[in-house]
Order: structure tokens, then sequence, then C-alpha cells
């Protein structure tokens, strides 16, 4: 059981989280192509679907950056959690419990610049690095684009992942380091002066 310490949060709100994440990228993928980002057509619908193959990158890793900044601030709490129950082994009650008697309500938010960047940063990484790898094997059809096979995508997917880990993983390490000290010490620290003890040691 112990292994599965923290697990109750993430899976009570990963699917409206995720629901609400795609929501906030593709509307604002879509408006962006609709003002003219990517070469849009004058007049597009905002029903139309064809950004998805013609807008430029730059405008998919802006709404991913939105996206994720504004889901930083719902799951930071989800995360800190987590975490506390991870080390704890008790339950949410318990963990929201100790985190708010340790800092309040800014304590569910405990290395939240690290969290942001995580957040921010990965996701402008992690889909246009999905986006270009798409296309451009979509690209190979010749004249005409064709479409990507399942195991195409799961490649496409888990490169854009690969990707966007090794840009955040320093940051992951320090939230998570952040989190996972004392309430008298770690967590009164902020991210960049966490980073500074742990890239001193």
């Amino acid at each position: 059981r112990n292994l599965y310490a923290g697990i109750s949060t993430p899976l009570a709100t990963v699917g409206a989280m995720q629901a609400l994440n795609f929501s906030i990228f593709d509307s604002v993928r879509r408006l962006l192509y609709m003002h003219g980002a990517g070469g849009a057509r004058p007049g597009v619908s905002f029903r139309s679907t064809e950004y998805r193959d013609h807008d430029t990158l730059l405008s998919v890793a802006v709404a991913s950056f939105i996206g994720g900044g504004a889901m930083a601030f719902l799951t930071s709490p989800v995360q800190v959690i987590k975490t506390k129950q991870q080390i704890l082994i008790c339950d949410t009650r318990t963990a929201a419990r100790d985190v708010f008697a340790a800092g309040g309500w800014r304590g569910f938010y405990m290395g939240f610049g690290a969290h942001l960047f995580c957040h921010c940063v990965g996701r402008a990484f992690y889909y246009p690095t999905y986006e270009k790898l798409k296309r451009s094997i979509a690209a190979t059809g010749g004249r005409g684009r064709r479409k990507l096979t399942t195991l195409e995508r799961m490649f496409c997917a888990g490169t854009a992942g690969i990707v966007c880990w090794t840009v955040i993983f320093p940051f992951d390490s320090v939230r998570s380091r952040i989190v996972a000290g004392p309430a008298s010490s770690a967590g009164g620290r902020s991210s960049m002066e966490m980073a500074r003890i742990m890239y001193g040691e």
C-alpha cells in the first residue's frame, strides 16, 4: 500500500484537470490561428479544424504555455498534498491539514515557481515537439499528407515526453525538495533559493 500512497488525489482530479487543460490549450490555439498566426485564411471560422495542420509551432508553444500556466494554479495544491501523503503515509485529509497547519493557504503553493516552470515551459516544449514530429512524418506521404499509424503517434508522444522531462527535471527536483522538507526550512524557501542550495551540494 505504501507504494501507492498519495494516489487518491491525482486519480480523483486528473480527468477534470486534463479536460480543462486541453480546452484552454485548444481554444487559445484556435484564437491565435483565427487572428493571423500561422497564415490563417481571412474569415476562418472558430469551428474550423484546419489550424491543426496549418498553424505555426510558435502558436502551439504559446497556447500550451498559457494553458500550462493557468493549470498550475489548480494543480499545485494537488501536487503538494500528493507529495505529503507519500512522505507521511497518510490520507488526503491528514496531509491537507498538515500543509495548512504549517503554512496556511500559502502552504499549498510551496515551490510554486518551480511548479509553474514545469507546467508552462514543459508543455511549451512537449506540444510543439509532438506536432513537429507528427507533421514531419505525415509529410512523407508525398503531395498528400498521410494519416499516422498508432505506433507513429506513440513515437511522437514518447519523444516529446523525453524532450519535456529533459528540460523540466531539475525544476521538478527543486519542487519536490521544497515540499518534502520541514515547513520551518524547505517550506519557507523560494524555488531559486532551493535551486542554489541543491546546486551547491
